[in-house]
């Protein structure tokens, strides 16, 4: 398992790596398909994911996600619900990779700042869905 998490380690790296604006390179072609590729493996990982948790739920194991640091929440169908969320921003933000015209590091401050914060809030929400539905049972 060390060797896993490990690699999963490194997968997030590399992902965080790609979703960096990149100015330094040659052509803004490979920059997109770096981000594309970035964008990919964030699915696939939170795919992965996903996978692990439905295991947990369908051998009815009860124990804590930890997704998000230490919990003693324990993992439950929202979780997938959640990462499916996760997995369609992702695989979103390829698709507009893919078929846009503009350059993301061409943009200012002001909307770097603004996409952040959208971004951070989206977040702070969306890993609390679980939270949020059973707020309103």
């Amino acid at each position: 398992s060390r060797a896993v998490a490990l690699a999963f380690l490194c997968g997030e790296a590399v992902v965080v790596l790609a979703m960096l604006p990149h100015p330094w390179l040659l052509t803004q072609t490979w920059d997109r398909r770096v981000v594309i590729g970035g964008f990919l493996l964030a699915a696939l990982m939170l795919l992965v994911f996903c996978a692990a948790l439905a295991s947990v739920l369908m051998r009815k194991i009860h124990t804590s996600c930890n997704c998000f640091g230490a919990s003693e929440k324990q993992v439950s169908p929202y979780d997938i619900v959640r990462n499916i969320g996760l997995i369609t921003c992702a695989l979103g933000g390829c698709g507009m990779q893919a078929g846009g015209q503009g350059n993301p590091v061409g943009l200012g401050v002001l909307e770097w700042g603004l996409a952040g914060v959208t971004a951070v809030v989206f977040v702070a929400v969306w890993v609390q869905v679980g939270e949020i539905v059973q707020l309103f049972r």
